[in-house]
């Protein structure tokens, strides 16, 4: 082997050897001796150094038939392929010969190449891997819609209904559950006051009367974002602080109200001139296409030409909450980040959320 100056080499000994001279002093070790590989070469023995190694009852070893079985397996690296061998000869001696090997290989090597994959079919796996590991439903729906006809389409019906069922299933446990108790009228009272008129002061306040009250998380959160847009060191003439920055965005956000209506309602056209959602009312809003994609790096089969209902299942309840968030001050910086529907639809929304989700 070295004479042939090959980059890889493979010796496998299959051999028995139970010693002859067992009797004989200086001869009485069983089985071979572990011999170190050489640079770039593979030894793979049928068993562990010192032990013997099973005939088995078939025409060939147990190490033999594994290896003539796992050797043909198309794109597996050798070193998984003899570690398969060692598994299935573990197994089929009820753990009494461990085929063992040793390594000084330099190189990648397959006894069988994997057969070649299609851009399209690279893409599928790839993709279906993602969304296997995932189990969401949504995402299992775009898969099969980009690759209906994948190697992986029957697979992913099956754990599409297993996703479903399983949602189903934690439904009905939540129906189950009894509905959240209404806050007291009081609390209630005062937290709309603070929210008509939010400072520090009222949230406290509220906090104080009422510290684990239905609003207190949220009471918190509009402390924190208050005291953070106060919290600015006073800086030289000329230099914009960060409470005017927002004070100037509030005042831009407030001059394109004028194109939003007083009265917003669920089931009303919208006004937006020049939007595609003008005209259309927010029950049919899922219906229209995003105008880019709503999530960065998707891709456009999955979005383009494609209805927003594909992934969101909005109502008037889960629209409602969402649009309360623009009435906080913590939710007002959101109302400048890009949306697939532009900036007047959240307006919109905040103008629909201010009229109480009618």
């Amino acid at each position: 082997m070295a004479s042939a100056r090959n980059r890889t080499n493979f010796v496998i000994l299959d051999a028995c050897r139970n010693n002859p001279f067992e009797n004989m002093a200086g001869f009485d070790s069983p089985g071979l001796a572990e011999m170190k590989a050489p640079t770039g070469t593979f030894l793979s023995y049928a068993t562990s150094p010192g032990a013997v190694a099973l005939d088995g009852l078939g025409q060939n070893s147990p190490f033999t038939t594994a290896l003539a079985r796992e050797m043909t397996k198309p794109g597996v690296p050798v070193e998984q392929m003899f570690k398969q061998v060692r598994i299935s000869v573990l197994e089929q001696t009820n753990g009494l010969q461990t085929p063992w090997d040793t390594s000084s290989l330099t190189n990648n090597f397959t006894f069988v190449n994997a057969p070649q994959e299609e851009p399209e079919d690279l893409a599928a796996r790839q993709l279906w891997e993602s969304v296997q590991a995932t189990k969401d439903p949504v995402q299992i729906m775009l898969f099969m819609r980009g690759y209906p006809n994948s190697i992986y389409a029957d697979d992913a019906r099956a754990l599409l209904a297993e996703a479903i069922e399983a949602e189903i299933n934690n439904e009905a446990v939540v129906a189950e559950r009894p509905a959240p108790a209404e806050p007291p009228a009081d609390e209630q009272t005062m937290f709309e006051a603070v929210q008509a008129n939010p400072t520090v002061d009222g949230y406290r306040e509220y906090l104080d009367a009422f510290p684990n009250g239905t609003f207190s998380e949220f009471a918190r959160g509009e402390i924190e974002a208050l005291e953070a847009q106060a919290s600015v060191d006073p800086v030289g003439e000329g230099v914009t602080t960060e409470t005017e920055e927002t004070e100037l965005a509030l005042a831009e956000i407030d001059q394109e109200r004028s194109s939003v209506p007083n009265v917003v309602e669920f089931n009303l056209p919208l006004t937006a001139p020049g939007s595609v959602i003008d005209g259309i009312i927010l029950s049919e809003i899922t219906n229209l296409s995003p105008l880019f994609p709503p999530v960065e790096g998707l891709p456009e089969e999955y979005w383009k030409d494609q209805t927003c209902s594909n992934c969101h299942e909005w109502n008037q309840e889960r629209l409602c909450n969402q649009s309360n968030v623009y009435l906080t001050l913590s939710g007002q910086k959101s109302m400048e980040k890009p949306h697939p529907f532009g900036g007047i639809l959240k307006r919109n929304l905040r103008q629909w959320a201010a009229g109480g989700c009618q």
